[in-house]
């Protein structure tokens, strides 16, 4: 017999998959390679030759991306910065055609030269995470090794089925909280599903160590680093020019270094503890395999947010559209009987 609880987990885990359905912007950073100009994907012009969009971008953010796709409705374009191609993906279609052509469009490239950038990795620690190693079926790097252990502990089996359940019942504590009070309450939607998400989410991650479990100190540094990852990735003086992002980061880092330290990683997901094997396989200091955990963090939230914030929105904007949905949940469920 399926209790009302059981069937919000339900729910909740059908939002969170509608939620990974989002339109990304990708970047290939390269030299350019159009000897003939004519195939190349649209130039989009810059009013100040060079540094146009790049001035856009540090304003903007990744929003600059976003403005430039609905001014111009170009699939792909392409912008010059600094000398450079950028070509940006600005189709659902094309993005999955880039995915499924590794051997032509080598991510590993462009992640070398943005990685130190965002997670402030040093020379030493990216010249080992690049280094080819030996495993089952070929040798590669560790960001190839990376996107390997992703696929393996995300694909449908008992690692993602235990993610999914801790990350649910944290989830589940939210909504409890929330239906407990009688007399109702108004809140700040999206910080609210900020705080769930960032909470539930590195619960499923790091287990019952999770060092943000407990830290809305360390939230606010984790988003603080995520608003100024534009900054960090393009500005000439991060410290400088990203100063709240940048000390935010280091809060981030610190806060997993003492976790791996500490053996948090020993009791938490398959995907941490894999992730973490693989760095020290390939040599990384425990403050580098800190470095590169962080990306995770930022993987896992920095979409399923305010996708499921805008989710939410539009459920909770149609009348129609919500009393379907409490309808079908409401045939869907029973509640229990107290005695």
């Amino acid at each position: 017999m399926e209790t009302l609880s059981t069937q919000i987990l339900d729910l909740t885990a059908a939002a969170l998959c509608v939620t990974t359905f989002v339109v990304l912007v990708g970047t290939l950073w390269s030299r350019p390679r159009f000897r003939d100009i004519s195939r190349a994907p649209p130039i989009i012009p810059q009013s100040i030759p060079y540094v146009g969009h790049l001035i856009g971008l540090l304003k903007h953010g990744f929003e600059y991306f976003e403005h430039l796709g609905a001014k111009h409705k170009y699939p792909i374009f392409t912008l010059q910065i600094l000398g450079k191609h950028v070509h940006i993906v600005n189709s659902p279609d094309l993005i999955i055609a880039v995915q499924k052509n590794p051997r032509i469009y080598d991510f590993s490239v462009f992640a070398s030269m943005m990685l130190p950038r965002l997670f402030d990795l040093d020379k030493k620690t990216m010249e080992l995470a690049s280094r080819d190693l030996p495993y089952s079926g070929g040798s590669w790097n560790l960001i190839v090794e990376t996107s390997r252990i992703f696929h393996r502990c995300l694909s449908p089996g008992p690692s993602l089925e235990k993610m999914e359940q801790a990350a649910l019942t944290r989830i589940l504590g939210y909504l409890d909280k929330l239906a407990s009070d009688s007399d109702g309450v108004v809140l700040d939607l999206f910080a609210w599903l900020r705080t769930m998400m960032t909470v539930s989410s590195t619960a499923a991650l790091y287990g019952p160590q999770n060092p943000f479990s407990n830290s809305r100190k360390l939230e606010r540094a984790l988003w603080d680093w995520e608003h100024d990852l534009t900054r960090l990735l393009l500005a000439p003086a991060p410290s400088l020019f990203a100063r709240k992002g940048y000390h935010a980061r280091s809060e981030v880092i610190e806060a997993m270094t003492k976790y791996l330290e500490w053996k948090g990683h020993d009791n938490a997901s398959d995907l941490t503890k894999a992730r973490y094997q693989a760095g020290i396989t390939h040599g990384l200091s425990i403050p580098g395999i800190a470095r590169f955990e962080i990306g995770s963090i930022m993987g896992v939230l920095v979409n399923s947010t305010p996708t499921l914030f805008w989710l939410l929105t539009h459920i909770y904007r149609d009348p129609g559209l919500l009393a379907e949905i409490r309808a079908e949940i409401s045939a869907g469920s029973m509640k229990e009987q107290w005695p």
